[in-house]
C-alpha cells in the first residue's frame, strides 16, 4: 500500500514447497468459498463479518453473494486509500490495524474470538493519537464496553433464532439497536420453531 518494498530474499519461500496445486485453488476461490455452512451457519451470533449480517437479515443464495462482493469489494476499497494516506510510526500501525479489522469484514466467517486485532486497535486508539487524546480515549473506552459486553449474546442466540433480530429489518446490523422489538420477534419465532423440527439446528462449536 505505501509501495516500501521488501529487500529481496535469497532463500525460496517456507511456504513454496506446500502451496496448493492450481486446480484445489481455483476450485476452493470459485466454489468452497461460499460454502460457509460447512464450519457453521453464517447468521450465528459469534460471525461478526458483513457476511453474517447479511444472512441475519434473511438473505440467501446468489441475492447474499452479491451483496456480499458489493460491500466486501467498498470496505477493501475504503481502507486501501485510507492506508495509503496514513505516514509516520502510528500510521503505519493504524494501516495494519485498518488491512486486519478489514479482513474480518470481509471473511465469509469472523467468530468473535477471530476479533484479537480489537486489542492493539483498542490501545492504539486510546494513547496513540495526542491531536485527539480525549476524544480517542472516549471511543477507545467504548469500544472495550462494546466488546466486554458481547451484545450479541444479549440477543436469543442458536438454532437459527438469530433470523429473528431484525425487526425493521436492518435494525440487526447493529446488535442493540431495535432490541426490544427483536427479543419480541425472537420468543415468536422459538415458540413456532418447537413445532418445526427442520427450523432446530446445532450451533456451531468455537473453532
Amino acid at each position: 500500500m505505501t509501495r516500501r518494498w521488501p529487500p529481496p530474499r535469497s532463500s525460496p519461500s517456507p511456504c513454496s514447497a506446500s502451496s496448493p496445486p492450481p486446480r484445489d485453488s481455483i476450485s476452493y476461490w470459485t466454489r468452497v468459498v461460499f460454502q460457509t455452512d460447512r464450519i457453521g451457519a453464517a447468521a450465528y451470533a459469534s460471525n461478526q463479518s458483513v457476511r453474517g449480517v447479511l444472512a441475519r437479515i434473511g438473505m440467501t443464495g446468489p441475492t447474499l453473494d452479491a451483496a456480499w462482493f458489493v460491500l466486501a469489494g467498498a470496505v477493501a476499497l475504503a481502507v486501501l486509500y485510507a492506508a495509503r494516506r496514513l505516514s509516520g510510526p502510528v500510521g503505519a500501525m493504524t494501516a495494519l490495524l485498518l488491512t486486519a479489522i478489514a479482513e474480518l469484514l470481509i471473511s465469509p466467517i469472523s467468530w468473535t474470538h477471530h476479533w484479537v486485532w480489537a486489542a492493539p486497535g483498542l490501545l492504539l486508539l486510546a494513547f496513540g493519537f495526542r491531536a485527539r487524546a480525549r476524544a480517542a480515549a472516549v471511543a477507545a473506552g467504548v469500544g472495550y464496553l462494546m466488546f466486554a459486553i458481547g451484545p450479541q449474546w444479549l440477543l436469543p442466540h442458536g438454532g437459527n433464532l438469530e433470523l429473528a433480530w431484525s425487526g425493521g429489518r436492518w435494525s440487526s446490523a447493529t446488535p442493540m439497536s431495535g432490541m426490544p422489538w427483536r427479543s419480541w420477534r425472537s420468543r415468536r419465532y422459538q415458540s413456532r420453531s418447537v413445532s418445526d423440527p427442520m427450523s432446530r439446528r446445532v450451533s456451531p462449536t468455537a473453532t
